[in-house]
């Protein structure tokens, strides 16, 4: 779930504390959280007096953790592929752990501020994706909505919530509610774009589009994700994977656009795997556009990239033969 760092931050912020007071708070949180202190945790003790401090510094540990944790999780999947079991328990092992940490620094600052709503939301992001608790997830999320009404946040996990589980109405009504409370943020964007494209005909229903128009108000808020977040390779791909669904709602593509799209993705590819991919995707444009002469390059340049490639090869060989 994605979530946002607003809050007003309004206990205990500047308020200065001794330090055995801290220390005291922290053992407390601790121990009424069913957990102990690890090194990797010494940090909160640091914080804790500070409401904003303390939340800022618990969401980067825990983007941080959770970061390694997936690496954790991919190496875990290459070693049982390579059939080193023992080496793909433990590095999973090494993810629970750290997925674990970090619910145990939510809770220890819940304990001190359950009031806090970026600290609900955020707790309730991590149980819904990683504990498989949906119930205390919606609880926290409806609880940040009470406490902090300008938070986004919890809107936006509430609507992908609903509109998963099949509540489209409530879903669509608080995706709505996330991005009148911030309109500029990428994700946002790229889920109701989603959310269209995935799940048309309820959204025809609920809004009283047609088909054509919720392709459009798709593409609108797809192209937005890529707008606000012009580094992200994920983003501008999808906006330009999304040309090709056109048909599917009776639109006619942009296809001169879709080709913009694809080259613009490729200014931010990450590796050749993504080069090669836009590559490939732009020459397909271009062949849906009946323009050969700019596809023969473009699928060159993925050749370049991926020899061996099929479809590149196949796509050539059809290319040069409607050129002949």
């Amino acid at each position: 779930m994605s979530a946002v760092v607003h809050n007003k931050g309004t206990r205990f912020v500047g308020t200065v504390v001794s330090i055995a007071v801290v220390a005291v708070l922290v053992r407390v949180a601790f121990s009424a959280a069913g957990g102990e202190q690890t090194p990797e945790l010494a940090f909160i003790e640091g914080v804790i007096a500070n409401e904003t401090e303390a939340i800022d510094a618990i969401r980067r540990f825990d983007q941080a953790q959770l970061a390694l944790a997936s690496w954790d999780i991919d190496n875990a999947r290459t070693l049982d592929a390579n059939g080193d079991s023992a080496g793909a328990e433990e590095s999973a092992g090494s993810a629970r752990r750290r997925v674990g940490m970090v619910d145990q620094a939510y809770r220890v600052f819940l304990r001190a501020y359950p009031d806090n709503a970026r600290g609900l939301s955020y707790h309730g992001e991590l149980l819904y994706d990683h504990f498989d608790d949906p119930v205390t997830a919606l609880k926290n999320w409806h609880l940040a909505t009470s406490l902090d009404r300008t938070l986004s946040a919890p809107h936006n996990n509430l609507g992908l919530h609903y509109c998963h589980v099949g509540s489209y109405q409530k879903g669509l009504r608080s995706l709505d509610k996330a991005l009148e409370l911030d309109s500029d943020h990428a994700d946002y964007q790229f889920n109701m774009a989603q959310i269209y494209l995935v799940h048309g005909p309820q959204v025809e229903k609920i809004r009283g589009w047609d088909k054509k128009r919720v392709y459009r108000e798709a593409m609108k808020h797809s192209k937005r994700a890529a707008e606000l977040a012009p580094d992200d390779y994920e983003l501008r791909q999808d906006y330009a994977v999304n040309f090709f669904a056109a048909e599917n709602y009776g639109v006619e593509a942009d296809w001169k656009e879709a080709a913009v799209a694809w080259s613009a993705a490729r200014e931010k590819a990450r590796n050749q795997t993504e080069e090669f991919y836009t590559w490939l995707n732009e020459a397909r444009v271009w062949i849906e556009h009946d323009d050969t002469k700019r596809a023969e390059p473009c699928l060159d340049a993925a050749l370049a990239i991926i020899p061996e490639s099929g479809v590149a090869l196949s796509l050539l060989k059809k290319v040069q033969e409607q050129g002949d």
